[in-house]
């Protein structure tokens, strides 16, 4: 349109340098003028256009880096949640694991205690020795009388104490040995 507008600039001013019809030349400029108003009111649109594409552009990137950084923001606030999560289960499991470990040694505890005073209660009644294989106790004297199966009075009490003790404690577990 700009170059219309030149174009019929140019042919106005042949117009009034030839002295040409003065109704011709008046109709040239007035073309040059409604060509030149049109070139400008187009300039102005695209400069118009030209902007809000621009602001739209400054927006979106805007929005973009907000969007960008607020993703950041989330992410590092996910990966401190997640860290302080870690850090707590791992504190959880530690403090399962010492509880654990007590609890074992505290077992471990009443097991030696719970040995060492039946093998005192044990040592009472008869001779009593701590091995490998638990408390031994033995009852060395002769038992029954010679031929019979009848337990002699002092074995029958030595049993009756021994088992006094036993029943005492319903989860011992007894082996029992011996021979004639």
């Amino acid at each position: 349109i700009f170059s219309k507008a030149e174009g019929s600039l140019q042919m106005a001013e042949k117009s009034l340098a030839s002295k040409a019809d003065k109704n011709a030349t008046l109709s040239t400029a007035r073309q040059t003028v409604q060509f030149s108003e049109d070139a400008r009111i187009l300039a102005v649109q695209r400069q118009e256009e030209e902007r809000i594409a621009k602001e739209r552009d400054d927006a979106a990137a805007k929005a973009k880096s907000d969007a960008e950084t607020k993703a950041a923001a989330e992410a590092a606030e996910a990966q401190r949640k997640a860290d302080a999560e870690a850090v707590e289960a791992k504190r959880t499991a530690d403090a399962e694991i010492a509880a654990k470990e007590q609890a074992v040694q505290a077992a471990q505890r009443e097991k030696q205690q719970l040995r060492a005073r039946l093998l005192e209660q044990f040592n009472r009644v008869l001779p009593t020795s701590d091995t490998p294989r638990g408390l031994v106790v033995n009852m060395g004297d002769v038992l029954f009388d010679t031929g019979k199966s009848d337990l002699r009075s002092e074995a029958r009490e030595a049993l009756a104490k021994l088992s006094g003790i036993v029943l005492n404690y319903p989860s011992l577990r007894l082996g029992i040995e011996g021979h004639t």
